[in-house]
């Protein structure tokens, strides 16, 4: 049974013009473990595509099923500890809470697991992602690759199931990109589901799987 299920996925938002069909009829579905990229032109829908099936917004139809439970049927409530007990998610943007230092800013995840070893566990993602040296600085003292970084290290936190990137490496130089990559391979090879949106072609070539997004598809391809 797959662990990933999005079935007849449509969104559509309105623009100046009217109606922008984003999505329309999605399926699509992965299995347990391994990193699947999504590339496809930019307003093609990736990001929208993650968010929806990250449960952070809603479809304007189908349905989402995660672990064998449809995550849109949920209230509010149900929805959020879903998401906290199985899914990690890298926004483009961070969303870092600027006055939190970074270590807080990871261990913020863990408030709704209550995890006894989120500290521990912190301090090992820090360390592993090169961050020691900034642990006790808030985001505002940090590059824009090294957020990237504490983004990813609060999105592994609580062993999640499924890790949810969009543009994981696209703030990074080459070395902190390699950094990066290394710790979703890992986390692949224990286990876990990276499902990733990028633009860069070298690192959806290092996916196990690669798919186009287009707007009534999503299709699985040989780069």
């Amino acid at each position: 049974m797959p662990l990933l299920s999005a079935n007849n996925i449509s969104k559509a938002y309105l623009g100046d013009e009217g109606k922008i069909q984003v999505l329309e009829n999605i399926n699509f579905s992965l299995e347990q473990g391994g990193i699947h990229a999504l590339v496809g032109q930019s307003g093609c829908g990736k990001s929208t595509f993650l968010l929806i099936c990250g449960g952070l917004i809603y479809p304007d139809s189908g349905e989402l099923v995660i672990d064998s439970k449809n995550l849109l049927s949920m209230n509010n409530s149900k929805r959020a500890q879903m998401r906290a007990d199985l899914i990690g998610y890298v926004f483009q943007q961070f969303h870092l809470i600027p006055y939190l230092t970074i270590e807080q800013n990871i261990l913020a995840s863990s408030l709704v697991t209550n995890k006894k070893d989120a500290k521990k566990r912190t301090g090992e993602l820090i360390e592993k992602l090169g961050l020691a040296h900034r642990t006790k600085h808030i985001p505002g003292k940090l590059s824009s690759g090294e957020q990237q970084r504490v983004a990813l290290c609060r999105a592994l936190l609580n062993n999640p199931k499924i890790l949810i990137a969009d543009e994981p490496t696209g703030n990074l130089d080459g070395n902190n990109g390699k950094i990066v990559l290394e710790v979703l391979r890992e986390y692949a090879n224990n286990g876990g589901l990276v499902l990733m949106a990028t633009h860069d072609i070298a690192v959806a070539s290092l996916a196990d799987a690669t798919y186009k997004v287009c707007k009534n598809s999503i299709a699985e391809f040989k780069i």
